[in-house]
């Protein structure tokens, strides 16, 4: 699983994240880190349900204590692991900052496949904490 401390990122055009310099100060980010307007167990347990509805993904580690989560999700075609790591941090006053890295661990590009999957993951956990 990625530390978000100390990630990274690699010159291959194959990953996307989404954090801030505070959590995450040796990489660039692609996109600032939302924060939600409700609790870090609330957000967790809608991420949950986003990702169980995801086709071909997997949960293969967490930690609780860093409310830190690794999933992998396969391509249709050639079944390439690509990995989805999300921490859930307390942002205070009832709220949540994200932080995601999505990477490809198979090939050079990805052709979006990873920026658009964390797009619709937070458009569908968005969705869940409005249902």
């Amino acid at each position: 699983m990625i530390n978000f401390e100390t990630l990274k990122r690699t010159h291959k055009p194959n990953n996307y994240l989404v954090a801030d310099r505070e959590n995450c100060p040796n990489a660039r980010a692609d996109r600032e880190p939302p924060v939600l307007a409700h609790p870090p167990a609330t957000v967790h347990a809608a991420w949950e349900a986003v990702t169980a509805r995801q086709a071909r993904t997997i949960r293969t580690d967490g930690d609780s204590d860093t409310m830190t989560y690794e999933y992998v999700q396969r391509s249709a075609l050639f079944r390439f692991p690509d990995t989805i790591t999300i921490r859930f941090l307390d942002a205070g006053q009832g709220r949540t900052k994200l932080l995601i890295y999505s990477a490809s661990k198979v090939g050079y590009s990805d052709m979006g496949v990873n920026r658009r999957r964390v797009s619709d993951w937070l458009s569908a956990l968005e969705a869940e904490l409005l249902a």
